[in-house]
């Protein structure tokens, strides 16, 4: 997070993963040009595109990171830290897929109970169990219907 002023933000989090990592360099220089008067140094540079590559890996549904053709230096760490960051995250991509399987099965077959048992999961790295249960709580919240009952055949 930078404050300048009133203003306040955070690259990472603001742009990060909804932009290209060349939208997000431009972004970086130009903030700090406007708001600070002054060119960003190397070091500053650096450390956004490992954070900025980093989580933008992390989320990517790609072990691939984006073209990147702005500044040689910003590229190579942001693709560097974005295979890492797709590297970390593996397992929660892994088991949020296998959450959205599952609770696909418990809604369609009508067998959702009210306090489930997930220790099945316990052999698992705690990324995995998190994907997972995301995965299985949202989707079994979106299948819950209005009267009570959840899934199309609107099972209790």
């Amino acid at each position: 997070m930078k404050q300048t002023g009133n203003i306040l933000y955070s690259l990472v989090g603001g742009v990060g993963g909804q932009h290209s990592p060349n939208f997000s360099l431009g972004y970086l220089l130009g903030y700090d040009k406007a708001y600070l008067g002054k060119e960003t140094n190397s070091s500053y540079i650096n450390y956004i595109a490992n954070k900025t590559g980093f989580e933008d890996g992390g989320n990517a549904n790609s072990s691939r990171p984006p073209l990147c053709t702005v500044n040689n230096t910003w590229c190579s760490v942001y693709s560097s830290a974005f295979e890492n960051g797709y590297t970390v995250a593996q397992p929660y991509w892994v088991g949020h897929q296998r959450g959205e399987v599952y609770a696909e099965h418990v809604i369609t077959s009508c067998t959702q109970k009210e306090h489930p048992d997930f220790s099945f999961l316990k052999h698992h790295t705690a990324q995995y169990k998190e994907g997972f249960l995301n995965a299985y709580n949202d989707a079994v919240a979106a299948a819950s219907n209005d009267n009570g009952t959840y899934g199309p055949k609107e099972c209790k």
